[in-house]
Formats: C-alpha cells, structure tokens, sequence
C-alpha cells in the first residue's frame, strides 16, 4: 500500500505531502513499537551456561547459503523498485510507478497468506531451494517488457515468491541456530543486512545503468544475478539440511589454563 498511497498524493498534492506523510507513520510506528508491551525489557534469563548460545552463525555453512542468497534477493528487488517507476515514467505515465510497486507488494502479500494457509510437508530446505529458484524465473519476464501494463502483471508474480521465500528463510535460521545453539539475534540480523546491502546495491546500480542502458538491460542484468544465486542455492541445499555437519559452528583455539607448576607434575 505505501507505494501507491504515495503515487497518489503526489498525483493530487505536491510531492512534499508525501514525504510528509510518510515521516509522520514512521515516527507514529516508532512510538507504537516503543510503547508495546512487547518490546519491553526481558528478564535475565535462567538458562544454565552450557545451554546458552556459542560460537557465531555465520560459522554455519547452512547460514552462509541463505545470506548469500538474501543478498542476491535484496539486490533484485532494489533494482526492480528503481526501473518499475522508469517503465511507468518512459509510458507517459509517471503516477502509474506507484501502481507497478504496489503490485509488486500486493503479490507478496497474497504469496505470504496463502503460503501461511498450506500444510506443508516439505521441509524449509526443500522450498527455499524451489522459492529461489521460481523466484528467479519470475523474473524473466520482466526481461522482455518495456510496457506498464505487462510489467505490472510480472511484477505481481515476483511479488507472490518474496514473503513465501522471507517467511521459509526465517524459519531455517530458526532451525539452525536452535539446532546449533549459535547466537539468534545475531543470525537474523546477518539476513536483514544481507537483504538490505542488496537492495541499496541494486538501486544503486539500476540508477546507473537505466538511462543509458534502458529496462531491458537493466533487469537483465538483475536476472543474471537472481540466477546465479539460484545455482549457487541449488549447489549448496545439503549445508541447509539439519546434518552434524552442518551444525558445528568453527570452534576456537583451546587455551591451555595451566600453570607451569602444574605442568611439571
């Protein structure tokens, strides 16, 4: 929805209402999210030393799969947020862009509903392997189009792998890091940064290569990037199964505590 609530108060008010407006739900969201009872403060937790978590996630083969992945992801989605307002633009249709976004973000929301709805019996290291990959080829499509009303229909169907792909992503890490007892907060935060230099990445270099390369080129190239981090997901699906293999974080140097007295006797 903020996409196209944005495209239409610039339609009918001056581009600053929209700023405006969007600084006023980010400050009303941050004091909601301040003020919940959620995010109070947790109490110390009880669990005994060797139940806490150790080592670091990134440690796990299986976690550098998914950041590898979700920065290629976040990459994509960067460049399709910069040329689905450009194909609207070039169509003489500039408030048309809000409209592409928003369904971009409408697919997802529909893919994440339905995806919550089903009782899957795969496990989440066979469909994020199928979520990346169809996530890629829906990107294909977008290749070959240069016109608002095509471009929307594709962007739709990007959007219905994004949430389902989030959402089995999270749940890896879950499993992971509760298999391993490695560091949660830290593991979900790799994704989130993975995610997020992606996407500032990829609307980086869509900004550059748009006017002179057009949309075509442009998501072309993102599709290039979607695949090989298809073929690198597909190559690696084994560190994303729950293996002893895959679960051992890197362990440190044991250091030696004893006194040189006690090594002479």
């Amino acid at each position: 929805m903020g996409p196209l609530l944005a495209g239409g108060l610039i339609a009918v008010a001056a581009p600053l209402a929209s700023m405006i407006t969007v600084m006023a739900l980010i400050a009303a969201g941050t004091v909601c999210f301040v003020l919940s009872a959620a995010t109070a403060a947790a109490p110390a937790s009880d669990t005994p030393d060797e139940e806490q978590p150790h080592g670091r996630p990134m440690a796990l083969p299986g976690m550098r799969t998914i950041v590898l992945s979700f920065g290629g992801v976040g990459l994509v989605v960067g460049v399709l947020q910069v040329a689905l307002p450009f194909i609207a633009d070039h169509a003489g249709s500039p408030n048309a862009g809000g409209v592409l976004l928003a369904l971009l973000s409408a697919g997802s929301a529909v893919g994440g509903l339905t995806y919550g709805r089903i009782g899957w019996r795969s496990t989440p290291a066979q469909r994020f392997t199928v979520l990346v990959t169809g996530f890629t080829l829906t990107v294909l499509p977008l290749c070959l189009t240069e016109s608002p009303v095509p471009a929307g229909v594709f962007a739709f169907l990007v959007g219905l792998c994004l949430a389902p792909l989030f959402i089995t992503a999270y749940l890896l890490v879950n499993d992971l890091v509760t298999a391993s007892r490695t560091a949660p907060t830290e593991a979900n935060t790799w994704v989130s940064t993975a995610n997020n230099g992606g996407f500032a990445a990829g609307s980086a270099a869509a900004g550059m290569l748009l006017d002179s390369q057009g949309p075509a080129l442009t998501v072309t190239a993102a599709f290039a990037v979607a695949a090989a981090i298809a073929v690198m997901t597909v190559l690696r699906r084994r560190t994303l199964v729950l293996e002893a293999g895959n679960l051992e974080p890197a362990a440190a140097e044991p250091v030696d505590r004893t006194t040189p007295v006690e090594a002479e006797e």
